[in-house]
Formats: structure tokens, C-alpha cells, sequence
């Protein structure tokens, strides 16, 4: 596959690398992971802030139906869908101090981000409804059947 990128729309080598890399199946951010946990919240954060605004320029590049917006949402939120599959949601770092998800069932999922300061991006524990979750994923199951996914970060 070869990715053109206009300098117009990413001037800067970093904008291009990312929008790459956030293109590449809708995945290619999350698939850094082997890489360590502060690397890729650390990029995943970056991408959203940099890339991402309610401007009309907002979202980088072309939207191909929906996909760089689903990555945006699913990463912004903490979580994100690598192997759709497996039905597990890689963890990552949410962009919100709180998020609630109104679900089919009528129950809800919130997650929470406890941060040492405003900056905060690495998380450095993660529990599900109170416990904690020693797995760096949360199940379809869990989240459909609905609680609280709390992130506490530095």
C-alpha cells in the first residue's frame, strides 16, 4: 500500500507519520502496544489532541466512511476494537475525566479518569467495576453488560 499525503494537509513530517498511522486499517496506533504502555498512550493522546477539533478542519485527512471517526471515538473513550473478532477492547487512555455510554439494554458503561494533573495520559491502574483488571483489554461482554471502567493516570 502506498499513502500519499498532501504537505497542505499535514505540513509537519510527525502529522504525516500519525495520520498514517491512524489510517492503516483504523488500527495502526493501537498495534504500537507492543512497543510498552507509556509509549502508546502517550502517541494515542498526542494524535487525539493534534489531530482531532471541532474545527472545520478537525478530523486529519479522509474520512473513509466513518473509520478515522470510529478510531477517534473508541481512542477518546479508552478503549478502542483492534481485532473486532476476538471481541476484546484494547485499553489505551481515555481523553475525558468522564464518559457514559447509554447502552440498548437501558444500562449504562462509564468510564472515569482519575489524573494526577491535567496532562496525565499513562495509566497506571485500571479496574472494572471496582476491581482490578490485571489484562491490558475489556471484553464485548463486559461492556455490553454495562458498569464503570475507571482509569487512574500520571
Amino acid at each position: 500500500m502506498v499513502i500519499f499525503i498532501p504537505a497542505q494537509l499535514c505540513p509537519s513530517a510527525w502529522c504525516r507519520s500519525a495520520l498514517i498511522m491512524s489510517i492503516t486499517a483504523g488500527t495502526g496506533v493501537q498495534a504500537i502496544t507492543g512497543m510498552g504502555r507509556k509509549y502508546s498512550a502517550f502517541r494515542i493522546s498526542e494524535i487525539c489532541a493534534r489531530l482531532y477539533s471541532n474545527r472545520p478542519d478537525g478530523v486529519c485527512g479522509n474520512d473513509d466512511c466513518g473509520q478515522i471517526s470510529a478510531w477517534y471515538i473508541f481512542s477518546a473513550a479508552g478503549f478502542y476494537p483492534v481485532d473486532p473478532v476476538s471481541l476484546h477492547y484494547e485499553l489505551g487512555t481515555p481523553r475525558f475525566d468522564r464518559l457514559t455510554m447509554n447502552l440498548d439494554s437501558g444500562r449504562t458503561f462509564t468510564v472515569r479518569a482519575f489524573r494526577d494533573k491535567p496532562s496525565s495520559v499513562i495509566p497506571w491502574r485500571i479496574m472494572l467495576n471496582g476491581r482490578d483488571l490485571d489484562r491490558r483489554y475489556i471484553t464485548y461482554e463486559e461492556l455490553s453488560s454495562g458498569g464503570k471502567l475507571d482509569f487512574y493516570l500520571r
